[in-house]
């Protein structure tokens, strides 16, 4: 396992995604870490950050993962799993390290900010109302991470919504914003996640 900075994904504030690539069986993966570094600030060469807090952070993040490793082959469950399940486990148990929440990685903050990036006044509208119909379906919206947003989550939340009488047209559109929101998301390296 070692890092990768994906500066192909710079965000507007100028940082880019930390991935950890693993490899299993002849594939790669590359999960997001959560961390996100400008390029001057990160030494391609060694595999570290430049700042010694954030180096000594990211040490402890690949010691824990590749102790994780260990422990799961030690259990006997490496064998048997695929890449994916191996990477969704890393993902869940090491990367998640900061377990405060994190407002950026929530959807309505995402969608709020995608929102108010949008110049037409009727198409922040249309956010405003995805928004807002989130926010009766799930009590728990404003704070739920788009890490939590899986395809049940989208599915259940899309019965609901033709349960409620809405029409098939206007759940397309609700449907049609979480996904844009989504790609967003992964654009600026929030999540690697894409429920659909």
């Amino acid at each position: 396992m070692r890092y990768y900075l994906d500066k192909r994904s710079v965000g507007k504030d100028g940082r880019c995604p930390l991935r950890l690539r693993m490899r299993k069986d002849g594939k790669s993966a590359m999960p997001l870490t959560g961390i996100r570094i400008s390029p001057d600030g990160w030494d391609e060469n060694n595999q570290r950050a430049k700042d010694a807090r954030l180096n000594q952070r990211l040490r402890d993040m690949l010691d824990n993962a590749e102790d994780y490793v260990l422990r799961i082959k030690g259990e006997g469950r490496y064998l048997t799993m695929t890449l994916d399940e191996l990477v969704c486990e890393i993902s869940k148990r090491v990367l998640s390290i900061d377990s405060r929440l994190n407002l950026k990685e929530t959807l309505a903050f995402q969608m709020e900010q995608y929102r108010d990036r949008q110049t037409k006044r009727g198409t922040r509208e249309v956010y405003d109302r995805t928004i807002k119909t989130l926010g009766e379906y799930d009590e728990d919206f404003s704070i739920r991470s788009i890490r939590e947003i899986d395809y049940g989550y989208l599915s259940r939340f899309e019965a609901w919504c033709l349960g409620r009488g809405m029409k098939v047209n206007s759940v397309s559109i609700l449907m049609r914003n979480i996904r844009t929101v989504f790609n967003e998301a992964r654009r600026e390296g929030v999540t690697n996640l894409y429920p659909f």
